[in-house]
């Protein structure tokens, strides 16, 4: 897990990534679960929960492109988390972010519902980016 401010100087937001050591997030670009919490109030009522995959269109040290990974991820998973409350696909959905769960950041419950979509989507999502990473890379 890390945690970060960005921008570095004069920071909007804070945040924090949960990953694998073979996820290719050495640099805080590879795949990750991710969340942000604003530091203006305003802002935070949208604050999310997502995996990012990614910010490279080829796999470091590999041949394999993004989107080859992408849809095998998406594959694995739509049928479930298309079911989760308040989980939405976008229609890039092999981009850089999958899905995502906005989170009101200013709520007394934040905390906690952080906590249990981070939790989900270990879970769930976790062992699919194993997978196709064990098959593809």
């Amino acid at each position: 897990m890390s945690t970060h401010t960005v921008p570095p100087k004069n920071p909007a937001f804070v945040t924090f990534h949960v990953f694998k050591d073979h996820w290719f997030n050495d640099e805080r670009e590879g795949i990750h679960i991710e969340s942000f919490l604003a530091f203006d109030p305003k802002a935070r009522k949208k604050s999310s929960v997502t995996i990012h995959r990614l910010h490279y269109d080829v796999v470091p040290g590999t041949k394999t492109k993004r989107r080859e990974i992408s849809e095998s991820i998406v594959g694995a998973i739509l049928d479930e988390v298309s079911t989760w409350d308040g989980y939405k696909f976008r229609a890039g959905k092999y981009g850089l972010q999958p899905f995502a769960k906005v989170l009101d950041g200013s709520s007394a419950k934040f905390t906690s519902t952080l906590a249990d979509g981070v939790s989900r989507i270990c879970k769930v999502v976790g062992p699919a980016v194993d997978k196709v990473l064990a098959q593809k890379v």
